[in-house]
């Protein structure tokens, strides 16, 4: 069975985890995928990457004014997006695994609702693979903060106490307390929505005031531009904290920018 879906997966300083979570996850997928990895600017993973068999990768040198953040992840992904040939594109996170049915399920809401987008749901856990139990939510900036969302997200359906799934979706404009919410790790999306609604590379002041990366700006275009979108209402995604989005210490990598 040939594939229809290809996988993007933007790397940086990480192989470790890449070839620990990421990369045996995609292979594990019961429906059959493509994998193409863009490694950012790091000859030691692209060295690694050389020596594993049946890794598809491109090696992205940066210029002396890129830096890690939100820009330059908009900037390869939609590279990215412009090299694949499937009607179909999913992304994984290179310390993110997927559940062996992840994409077959997507595919399935997708093809039932007739949908050009269509996610997951996702299970959140501390880098060091730990369930994220605490009542709080974690993409918070302090815990007084954490607690209180986490409360107000409990009241809306989107987390539950003594689990650590997050039920992610995708609100209608006119619902009172609506929630829009879908990370880069659960999508699967139309190649050709992608390319007609690239992920934002110009992000601003604003955005990195109000904390908006590009999954939050991709999901308002895809909204505002009446794309049908769909969930599998599977957490079918396991997401590790640590990153850029949930590291309360943000700017402690001097590569790091929000633009």
């Amino acid at each position: 069975m040939a594939s229809d879906v290809t996988v993007i997966t933007i790397t940086r300083r990480r192989p470790e985890l890449l070839l620990q979570r990421c990369v045996p996850a995609t292979g594990r997928q019961t429906r059959p995928v493509d994998h193409l990895i863009v490694v950012d600017d790091c000859p030691g993973t692209a060295e690694r990457l050389s020596a594993t068999e049946g890794v598809v990768w491109h090696h992205a040198a940066r210029t002396p004014d890129d830096m890690s953040g939100p820009g330059r992840s908009s900037r390869l992904r939609n590279w990215a997006a412009r090299q694949v040939r499937t009607p179909w594109i999913a992304y994984l996170d290179d310390d993110n695994e997927w559940q062996p049915r992840h994409v077959e399920t997507l595919i399935e809401a997708a093809t039932a609702a007739g949908a050009d987008a269509v996610h997951s749901e996702r299970n959140v856990f501390h880098a060091d693979g730990r369930p994220w139990l605490e009542p709080i939510w974690p993409w918070s900036a302090d815990d007084a903060e954490g607690r209180a969302l986490y409360r107000e997200m409990v009241r809306l359906g989107v987390a539950e106490p003594g689990r650590n799934v997050i039920h992610d979706r995708v609100d209608p404009p006119d619902i009172a307390d609506g929630i829009r919410m879908v990370d880069t790790n659960e999508w699967l999306l139309r190649r050709d929505v992608l390319l007609e609604l690239p992920f934002t590379e110009a992000l601003t002041d604003v955005h990195e005031q109000g904390l908006l990366g590009e999954d939050d700006l991709l999901l308002a275009d895809l909204v505002n531009a009446g794309v049908r979108i769909a969930s599998s209402r599977s957490a079918s995604v396991d997401y590790y904290l640590g990153g850029y989005s949930n590291n309360r210490l943000r700017h402690q990598d001097p590569d790091f920018a929000w633009r």
